[in-house]
Formats: structure tokens, C-alpha cells, sequence
């Protein structure tokens, strides 16, 4: 069977790397696979020739979002595959005339929903002339059909965590039928703590071993809020003065520029680094202490996965699937969505904890991990889906169905 992955990016992220593990998995059960770039070519530099996965750049005539159906008819049909999985970042990438189109062509078409989409707006009319003529709210019922439409298309919708499945099908009437929700995983046997990584990793920041290091691995960009961290790592080294605290931001991305002058303006020079962005993550991460993740959207963000199973006890805001993850506080700090506050007081917590209590959190953080999100397993339930269209009946994590909500058709 040949199948095409479908992305559309202009930057390596988690749902990139999602894609690639992916046509991993496809290519070791014996098919031929291909992931196809729409627009923007990101992959080349992370697909080995030598797995046989085929990397296949497409211009656009247009904007993906502005395509019509028979250009979609057009670009699609050139793929000949039997089956195409579209890996979005959002749930308005393309437009429903592409998904048709997707249909149309395929054997089966499925969507993998990357990120939470935003929740449906209240329902408010706007006056004309002067309040003379009521509106009828149409811009609602526009924004309402055109999100619910994108259900229609696919056979099967895959979602990385129930925060992002239960929004479609809750508030954008998505059917719950063959609306399922398959966990992101991550490879174990590379993210794990490791002594001597710890030390190397150190050794690099030019930072001493029994220094406290809050650190931050992902793309560099608003959505991250990482400005949170900084702000808030400003007030915790204003109010622990004996400590040797380091924040430390690894990546890069449109947002550096301005938070190394936040870091200029607050005098933190001396106690934030950039290193830069890193294709070997699980060596960067037992290098931290604990985890920071202010993020305002997410899906079930993979840094938070890979932190986690190298031992890290994360601090995090609780968008998206987040809660899924950071179930017990045994684990880590969960904040409240936009809560700065909440944010600084879990960094003061972190801070006065005992290296053992830290140790013991991140013990327990990698256990939630290697238990509930393993590639091996939540790979191979996407793999039979993409195979034979089902997954058994209901979404599925750590191998196991957990809540029945029907088969994909």
C-alpha cells in the first residue's frame, strides 16, 4: 500500500516530528510512503534517504486555505496513493473543498488534529444603520459551518488528546462516531535520565552541578510564552538571592530576538541562555532540573512527553492536553490558563523543593510516561487505522481502548 503524509509548515515542531515517526512506522510494516510538503520544504534535512521514505515538495498556486476544489482535485490526484493522512497543526489548515477533494481521490483519507481549536465564540448580532436594522449574526453561522465542514471530508479524524477531540465534537458537532483520539508517544529508549548526559549538557551551559536549572526546549514563538518565563524567572532571582538559578531556553524561532532583549532590559544576561535549536533533544533535557512550559495552545505537546521521560518534573499551564499528562502533583506543577501568578508560585515551589523531592517527582513523571504514552504502542493503533480503518471501537491509549466512541467511517 502506498501512502502519502501530507504537511503543511514552515517550521519543525511537534506535529512535523509526529509525521516523521509516523512514515517510520508505515515503512517498517512494508509500505511505500512518502511525505508530501505543501508549500514549505522543512523535512529534507530530517528524513534519512537511506529509510526509503520519500520526501515530495509541491507548489502551491495559491494559499492552501484559498484553494478551490478543482485546484485541490488537481494537486491531489497526481499523489497515486491508496491511502493520505493529513498531519494539521490547525483545524483551518486547507478548507473543506480540499478535504472533498482528499476523499474523492483516496482509498481513505484521514486528519490528524495536531493542536485544540479555538472554542465557538458567543452568538452576537450587529446593528445597521444606526441601530435601525438588527443584524442576524451570519458571521457566527459562517465560522460555525465552515469548522464543522471540515468533519465531513475525512473517513477518520484523529486527535492527539480528548481536550482536542471533545472540542470538536462538542462545540463544532463533530461526529463522535469516527472522531478518536490517539495520543502523541514518544521513543523511551532515548528520552530517559542519564547522569552523565546531565553532566555533558552542563558542562556545554557552562553551568555547575548543584546550580538549579529551569529549563525550556521547543520553537521560539508567542504561542510558547515564554515571556511568562522570563518575567517570572526576573521575580524568583529577585526574591532568592543565595540560590545560583538558571533559566534556560533551548530553540530558536521568530520570538528570539525579543525575549533576548527581555532578558537584556530585566539584567538576566548572566543567569538566561539561548543555546540555540538542537536536532538531539533527549541530551538536552536531563540537563534541566524541571520544565517549563507557559505555553497559551497546545494539543499534547511532545517536549512536555520527552521532559517528562527524562526524568523532569514539568511546570506547566493546563491548555490544550496537558491535563492528560501532568494528572497528579506528584508529578509536576499544573497552572491555570493565564496565570502568570500561578506560573511564579509553582517556579518558587520548584525552587524550595529538595533535590531528593525533585528526583522523586521526575521518578514519578517518567513512570506516567512510559505507562500511558509509548510510540511503540500508540504508533501501531495509528498504523492499523491507516491499514485497515478502525482501531477497534473507541479512542485509544497505552494500547488499551479507554472510552468507547465507534468506529471511523
Amino acid at each position: 500500500m502506498r501512502v502519502s503524509i501530507l504537511t503543511a509548515t514552515s517550521a519543525w515542531g511537534g506535529a512535523e516530528n509526529h509525521a516523521v515517526n509516523l512514515a517510520r512506522v508505515l515503512k517498517q510494516r512494508g509500505h511505500e510512503v512518502a511525505i508530501v510538503e505543501l508549500g514549505h520544504a522543512v523535512y529534507d534535512d530530517h528524513v534519512d534517504p537511506s529509510t526509503g521514505i520519500e520526501v515530495i515538495h509541491v507548489e502551491l498556486p495559491k494559499l492552501l486555505e484559498k484553494l478551490t476544489f478543482s485546484e485541490s482535485l488537481n494537486l491531489l490526484k497526481g499523489l497515486a496513493s491508496d491511502v493520505v493522512v493529513f498531519e494539521k497543526g490547525e483545524l483551518d489548515t486547507a478548507n473543506w473543498r480540499f478535504d472533498f477533494a482528499a476523499r474523492m481521490c483516496f482509498k481513505r483519507y484521514i486528519s490528524i488534529e495536531q493542536l485544540i481549536c479555538a472554542a465557538m465564540p458567543p452568538r452576537v448580532s450587529r446593528s445597521h444603520l444606526s441601530g435601525l436594522l438588527p443584524g442576524f449574526g451570519l458571521w457566527w453561522y459562517r465560522t460555525y459551518c465552515n469548522r464543522f465542514a471540515r468533519s465531513l471530508g475525512p473517513h477518520s479524524i484523529v486527535c492527539v488528546s480528548e481536550a482536542v477531540r471533545s472540542r470538536l465534537v462538542n462545540d463544532y458537532g463533530f461526529s463522535p462516531h469516527k472522531t478518536i483520539t490517539i495520543h502523541n508517544g514518544i521513543q523511551m529508549s532515548k528520552f530517559r535520565p542519564d547522569p552523565e548526559v546531565r553532566a555533558a549538557a552542563r558542562c556545554a551551559w557552562g553551568i555547575q552541578s548543584e546550580d538549579l536549572v529551569l529549563g525550556a526546549l521547543g520553537r521560539l514563538a508567542p504561542i510558547k510564552g515564554y515571556d511568562v518565563a522570563v518575567r517570572a524567572f526576573k521575580e524568583l532571582k529577585s526574591s532568592m538571592r543565595d540560590r545560583r538559578l538558571w533559566l534556560v531556553l533551548v530553540g530558536d524561532g521568530p520570538s528570539r530576538q525579543s525575549l533576548e532583549q527581555l532578558v537584556k532590559e530585566n539584567g538576566l544576561e548572566d543567569s538566561v541562555k539561548f543555546p540555540g535549536s538542537t536536532e538531539r533533544a533527549w541530551e538536552i533535557y536531563p540537563g534541566f532540573d524541571v520544565f517549563l512550559m507557559p505555553s497559551l495552545l497546545e494539543g499534547l505537546p511532545h517536549a512536555l512527553l520527552e521532559a517528562m521521560a527524562a526524568g523532569c518534573p514539568p511546570i506547566a499551564n493546563g491548555v490544550g492536553g496537558v491535563p492528560e499528562v501532568i494528572t497528579s502533583p506528584n508529578m509536576g506543577w499544573l497552572v491555570g490558563e493565564g496565570d502568570p501568578e500561578g506560573f511564579l508560585l509553582a517556579m518558587r515551589q520548584a525552587a524550595d523543593c529538595s533535590t531528593d523531592k525533585l528526583v522523586e517527582m521526575g521518578r514519578r513523571a517518567r513512570e506516567k510516561v512510559v505507562f500511558h504514552f509509548d510510540a511503540k504502542a500508540l504508533f501501531g493503533h495509528l498504523a492499523d487505522l491507516i491499514e485497515f480503518g478502525t482501531v477497534g471501537q473507541g479512542s485509544v491509549t497505552n494500547g488499551q481502548v479507554y472510552k468507547a466512541v465507534g468506529r471511523g467511517r
